[in-house]
């Protein structure tokens, strides 16, 4: 009655790679793949819509990523360090005015 045949359906297949340089030779590696069976005169269509799709998720990931490492970046130099570099950058600068005076 309403069956498909199974030349009807095709399998369509997209994915998305992206390589994010770390520095040092390093990088990370992000990749997502998806899969659909439909009917051959959708296909074209939904390969579009798959490849929108595998390409948003791993975008989402690797700005995760970014914003991940950032905050880890920031946790690693307190606030008192920075406070430390500013003060010893002042006496310094105190004592190469000091000495212009003598």
């Amino acid at each position: 009655m309403g069956r498909r045949k199974p030349d009807d359906v095709i399998e369509v297949c997209r994915s998305f790679a992206f390589k994010l340089n770390v520095g040092n030779y390093e990088s990370r590696d992000f990749f997502c793949s998806a899969k659909l069976g439909v009917e051959s005169p959708r296909a074209e269509a939904v390969s579009a819509i798959l490849a929108t799709f595998c390409r948003s998720e791993v975008m989402k990931t690797v700005d995760d990523y970014k914003r991940a490492e950032e905050k880890e970046k920031e946790a690693k130099l307190p606030l008192k360090k920075q406070e430390a570099y500013q003060d010893a950058r002042d006496a310094a600068e105190f004592d190469a005015a000091s000495g212009q005076i003598e």
